[in-house]
């Protein structure tokens, strides 16, 4: 069982690297936030112009966004914490402070999504833009946001694991017999249109709806 010390030491041996990173992200969020209303300078009527995988996609951002307030809700304030956790114990706060850690990466996780989501779309339907500053951009974005999924997998539970690997698995299943009749039916002469931004709702929507009925089958929900 981790006490009360031991949480204290590992506070303070990953503060420093925490507020580091933390200044980072702030950073990006400001450089891709002024780079995104740029993209929106010039844009008569914005939901006109996009496409319904456009707005699908803004939707997903949307989500992701609120899932990160949530999740920072929780890391603020224990009471929201154990409002989310209602099968949970927490008399003496130990899991309260073992999770504020995961739940603040989680809701960077999910800003970062959004805000790829965000610049994907508005590079799609604003073709005067800065479109390598926006490419690269996204890649840094991904960058980010693979390292922080990579650090949540690291420090997660089984249970978590668990859930991603079957979620994942189930997402593969799908996404693979859809591109293989897609790439037979381009192969074979059928005319097909090839969206990327379709491709990429498709995909995060597949697997969002896999692990909520991971979830549901596991009694998480």
């Amino acid at each position: 069982m981790t006490t009360e010390q031991q949480l204290s030491s590992d506070a303070k041996m990953t503060k420093k690297p925490k507020a580091t990173l933390q200044l980072m992200v702030a950073g990006a969020f400001g450089f891709f936030g002024t780079l995104a209303v740029d993209r929106l300078i010039g844009l008569d009527v914005i939901f006109e112009s996009m496409s319904a995988a456009g707005i699908v996609a803004v939707t997903l951002a949307f989500l992701s966004g609120l899932l990160g307030v949530i999740c920072l809700g929780m890391v603020a304030n224990r009471k929201i914490f154990m409002l989310a956790q209602r099968a949970a114990e927490d008399d003496d706060g130990a899991d309260f402070e073992q999770m504020r850690s995961l739940l603040f990466w989680s809701a960077i996780g999910m800003f970062l999504y959004a805000a790829i989501l965000v610049l994907i779309t508005l590079a799609s339907i604003n073709d005067d833009g800065p479109q390598l500053m926006s490419f690269w951009s996204i890649c840094a974005l991904m960058v980010t946001q693979t390292t922080i999924s990579v650090m949540l997998w690291a420090k997660s539970d089984e249970l978590y694991r668990d859930v991603m690997k079957d979620g994942c698995a189930v997402t593969f299943v799908i996404v693979e017999f859809g591109l293989i009749i897609w790439a037979a039916a381009a192969i074979c002469g059928l005319e097909v249109t090839f969206d990327p931004l379709a491709v990429i709702v498709a995909i995060m929507g597949v697997n969002l709806a896999s692990l909520f009925w991971v979830c549901v089958r596991r009694g998480l929900t």
